[in-house]
């Protein structure tokens, strides 16, 4: 019996018996007896019921995650015993008898001879009750694989919900949830999970991965709760996620004349599930979208523009382009800005485009790209490099991940009295060939 916990010291209490129950449970696991499943399991409720009665949540993530990391070590282990030798052969041994089995009773039922007719029913018989016991074993392992992977997606759950300032417990729960996206019972307990009161903010770094799997063909229950999630990011932090929507949705957009066209092979399904999102979204985000679509087709047009025969010139005007006579997005912010990693506390907070300077300046390369200014509404003139002709999502997958490991370093105490952090810049893919990166400053090229 758990007594009603009031107060700070019975906040503390509650963590002690969370901790306790915890280890408990840790303990009773590495006897590895015939009961130890069960027996930890019923020590980990215990742990999550001592916060029942509390108003900690600070205590409740740090119980919750650690309950979700237990669970997700024992879910691993399992299967890693799926993949030994000894699994294996198991497997393999369990279906010859079954075949030995379906044999041996086509022989009794089929055969001619009396003789050894008796002998043949008792193997058949002691062949039925092996498949049995091993059969049913086998059950029981995919049943403790199973429920260990819903307690840790249900627990990784809980922790965000109850604020969890680990950033690991986001990628971990989401991980779980691609690793086993065709399984009914994983994305039951998923979208069960995040219907109430989820924090979306903490799903962010990870938006450009979760919009890449959108599919308009599949009709599954994983797709529904992914498009789901999708819309709402895109509904609650637009800035962030809605440009990975557009790119998607501009899949087949490749000059016919561009070198080396064929390579570039558009996935028609994540394409059209991308046209139909933003459509949808158009609904909520109509103004946004409006000014979206416009600045982008700008910088489509410029990086498309053919500008060889000014080749000596290092200063060409933009007037005449869409671009030039775009003029104030007070909904969209520079495509360059770094965005905060959990989102805006209120859309006021993000500065806007004002225009664009006239003056366009080629940069060295292949693909000719141009190096123009973007006015912002602080007051800041950002140099941003138009590319076309170049596949950069490749770019921003990576740019992406480096945003993450500056997170994972910051949450760490020893990388954060040091100041260690990657630096980085923003890589924003229009089309598979089309693209914006924030300009570096103060940088030396590799061949210099």
């Amino acid at each position: 019996q758990w007594k009603q916990l009031t107060g700070f010291e019975d906040a503390d209490l509650a963590k002690l018996r969370s901790q306790a129950c915890h280890d408990a449970a840790r303990w009773i696991s590495e006897l590895r007896n015939h009961h130890e499943e069960e027996t930890a399991k019923e020590y980990l409720e215990l742990a999550t019921k001592a916060f029942a009665e509390v108003t900690d949540n600070l205590g409740a993530s740090s119980c919750f995650a650690r309950l979700a990391e237990f669970a997700d070590l024992k879910h691993a282990s399992l299967r890693e015993r799926m993949r030994t030798a000894e699994f294996r052969q198991s497997d393999t041994l369990l279906r010859k008898k079954r075949d030995e089995l379906e044999a041996c009773e086509a022989v009794l039922q089929h055969g001619k001879k009396e003789k050894g007719r008796e002998d043949l029913r008792r193997h058949i018989a002691a062949l039925r009750k092996q498949i049995l016991v091993e059969h049913q074993e086998l059950v029981n392992f995919k049943g403790q694989l199973e429920k260990w992977l819903l307690v840790s997606v249900a627990q990784y759950s809980k922790a965000l919900k109850a604020g969890s300032a680990n950033i690991k417990v986001a990628y971990r729960l989401i991980a779980l949830w691609l690793a086993h996206w065709e399984e009914p019972h994983v994305n039951e307990k998923f979208d069960e999970e995040i219907r109430d009161e989820f924090p979306w903010g903490k799903l962010l770094p990870l938006s450009y991965q979760l919009t890449s799997w959108i599919s308009v063909r599949d009709k599954s229950a994983f797709q529904r709760t992914l498009k789901s999630i999708v819309r709402v990011l895109c509904r609650r932090h637009p800035h962030h996620c809605l440009w990975h929507i557009w790119a998607l949705a501009n899949g087949k957009r490749i000059p016919k004349r561009q070198r080396g066209a064929s390579r570039y092979v558009a996935d028609d399904d994540k394409v059209d599930a991308a046209e139909k999102l933003w459509n949808e979204l158009r609904i909520e985000h109509g103004p946004l979208l409006e000014q979206m679509e416009r600045l982008g087709e700008g910088y489509i047009e410029l990086a498309k523009a053919d500008f060889s025969s000014n080749s000596g010139r290092s200063d060409l005007r933009m007037e005449r382009s869409l671009l030039g006579r775009i003029g104030e997005l007070f909904l969209v912010p520079p495509l360059t800005l770094a965005l905060p990693p959990q989102g805006f506390q209120d859309d006021s907070d993000a500065r806007h485009v004002m225009g664009f300077r006239d003056s366009i300046e080629l940069v060295g390369g292949i693909n000719v790209p141009k190096a123009i200014y973007c006015e912002c509404s602080d007051g800041v003139a950002r140099k941003q490099l138009v590319k076309g002709a170049d596949d950069l999502r490749q770019d921003a997958v990576m740019e992406n991940l480096f945003c993450i490991s500056n997170e994972l370093i910051a949450s760490d105490s020893e990388a954060s009295i040091r100041k260690l952090r990657i630096r980085h810049y923003r890589v924003v893919p229009l089309t598979p060939c089309t693209g914006v990166l924030q300009w570096v400053e103060n940088t030396i090229p590799m061949s210099a």
